[in-house]
Parts: C-alpha cells; structure tokens; sequence
C-alpha cells in the first residue's frame, strides 16, 4: 500500500489549506475531508461537501459514504456505521463496514518557491523566482472541479505557458463547476489561471495527469 513520506504530505496538505483559505477565513478550522461519494437519503450530504474534524454522520443500514482526507490522502467507504471526521482518517462506530485505501498520487500538490519553502519546510517543486503566472497547485486529473466558496456568474479558464493557446469561458451561476461536463480537456504539463470574478488561481496540470473523475482529491482546486 502506497505511503507519501511525512514532508511530502505535508507540502501536498498545505495546498489543500491554501487553495481553501478563502472559503473558510472566518472559520475556526480549515476542512479535515471532502465528500467523494455517498448514496444515504437520511443525509444532506452531497458530493464535493467540505467535512470539518468533529463532524458526526450517521449512517443507516446499507446507507454507503465515501470520503477523502487532504491530510493523509486516504480513501475511506464506510457502510451503515456512525462516522466521526478525525484529522487523517475517521472513527467508526456502530457495526457497519469500513474499506480504507490511500491515493497513489496524492491530490493536487503546492508548488513552492524557495523562500516559501523555507518557511514551512517543504520539498521545493518550482525552478525560478515566483511571479503573477507562477502555479501554486498542480493536479493529477486534465478534469478538475472547481470550487469557488460562493456563486459566479461567469468563469474563465486560459492557459498561460505559451505551448499552445487555450481559453475556455462559461457561464456559471454556481459556487462551483466540474469541468468534465464541458466536454473539453485541459493539456498535460500546461500552467493555467482560472478566474471567477475577482477571483483567480495559477494551477499546473501534471506531466502524468489522466482523464481521472473518479476521487474528488486528485483534481479539486479550491479559491
């Protein structure tokens, strides 16, 4: 079973919080998981909720809810049990059934200058001094889901390292947009800004990027 080493979770996790910041600058506590999956008509979760540490679902019989940690990259499917969010993995309770698995990429991971890298002690992931089109995520999936805090009305993704020209505009009217659903696919390897309002993120799709939909983890970028 595959295991990031502790500084690089860390490097990976710290993205995570960041790419989130926005949604939660007034919050106690930045999101432990994120919803990947669920089929239980007792919960008002939905797929893509952010979980905060604490939060405790209840399951009914063969009630199913998956979740994503950022900490750990662990995958959890939990089946008619009481499930209580932790930091790197849940506590479960009550019977039921419970399959753990970890991602093998990880999900979308910082990329730091060296001063940034200094400071939190991090691996170093980008060549060069920082700048206005300089990435600060990179994602596993050319599909990803954007998750903008609050409603937009309009959204534009635009390719920035100059390989080859894309821009893709959208009209939105939601707090969020899952790409696949526009039929197109971003590049492997391409640095992109996306931009809801007043609103933007530099991201770059991994050189090994796939058509990956399945786990919310690999391609969420968070304003």
């Amino acid at each position: 079973m595959f295991r990031m080493s502790r500084r690089l979770k860390r490097a990976v996790s710290l993205a995570m919080y960041i790419g989130m910041a926005g949604h939660f600058a007034h919050a106690a506590e930045a999101p432990m998981a994120i919803v990947e999956d669920i089929s239980a008509p007792s919960s008002k979760l939905q797929v893509f909720d952010y979980l905060q540490r604490g939060t405790r679902i209840d399951l009914g019989p063969n009630e199913r809810l998956t979740i994503g940690y950022f900490e750990s990259y662990l995958i959890e499917t939990v089946i008619g049990a009481t499930v209580v969010i932790g930091r790197e993995k849940s506590q479960v309770s009550g019977g039921g059934k419970v399959k753990r698995r970890f991602l093998q990429c990880g999900g979308p991971k910082m990329v730091l200058s060296g001063r940034e890298a200094a400071k939190s002690a991090v691996v170093v992931t980008r060549d060069g001094p920082a700048g206005p089109n300089a990435p600060v995520v990179e994602i596993h999936s050319v599909l990803p889901f954007f998750s903008f805090g609050s409603p937009t009305e309009t959204f534009v993704v635009e390719r920035l390292d100059r390989r080859r020209a894309e821009r893709y505009e959208f009209n939105v009217g939601a707090a969020q947009f899952d790409f696949e659903r526009s039929g197109k696919t971003l590049s492997r390897g391409g640095v992109y800004r996306a931009t809801a309002g007043e609103r933007s993120i530099v991201f770059k799709v991994s050189d090994i990027a796939r058509r990956e939909t399945r786990n919310a983890l690999t391609r969420l970028i968070g304003f």
